[in-house]
């Protein structure tokens, strides 16, 4: 996201901070993921939907959580090390990493990456459609529906659009997911999405 959309998303009002502490967040301003606050229903929820169509800006995500304790929380995955032993940046934030990533992971790495986070939601690859991920007993649930349906509320009705999908854990405990999402990252780079929350 270029700093002009930023400084549009900035101009609404909401709480927001960059998730990236000390001197990169003043030199990877441009470049940084940025936290929002966004209630449901709110303009800059209206304009990151319409504006934002097929532009892989960002996530949202939902939690009850305070707005600190979740950036605190979300830092932990900004950089993972690979089974080689570097450490890289993780792109968690580029709908078009999480949406590959979430389902290699088993049951622990979900529970660690969700933590206070009840759903991640983001831009299907065909971006008429959303997802969105939840655990249910430690499993994966992912929710596909299309925008005109689109609410972020996990309680409300999908009127038949909604698809659901399960992942037990014995699928993915071959997998390695911090590997795949990196790999996916990093063929994904031109773009630095922003991190929304509900």
């Amino acid at each position: 996201m270029k700093i002009d959309q930023l400084n549009a998303f900035r101009a609404f009002g909401e709480l927001h901070s960059s998730l990236y502490a000390g001197e990169a967040e003043k030199d990877l301003e441009e470049f940084a993921p940025y936290l929002f606050h966004i209630p449901d229903g709110c303009q800059t929820q209206e304009h990151f939907l319409k504006t934002g169509k097929g532009l892989s800006w960002g996530i949202m995500l939902e939690s009850a959580c305070p707005f600190d304790k979740l950036k605190t929380h979300l830092r932990r995955f900004l950089r993972v090390k690979m089974e080689s032993g570097e450490t890289m940046y993780f792109r968690f934030y580029d709908p078009r990493v999480l949406r590959v990533f979430l389902p290699t992971c088993d049951s622990h790495q979900l529970v660690d990456f969700f933590g206070p986070i009840t759903h991640f939601i983001m831009e299907d690859e065909d971006s008429h459609y959303y997802l969105r991920f939840s655990l249910k007993n430690q499993s994966l649930i992912k929710e596909r529906f299309t925008i005109e349906n689109f609410n972020t509320s996990p309680h409300s009705k999908e009127n038949g659009t909604s698809e659901k999908e399960q992942f037990p854990d014995s699928a993915q405990t071959t997998l390695s997911p911090k590997k795949d999402a990196q790999d996916s990252a990093r063929k994904n780079a031109p773009n630095n999405p922003n991190l929304w929350i509900d």
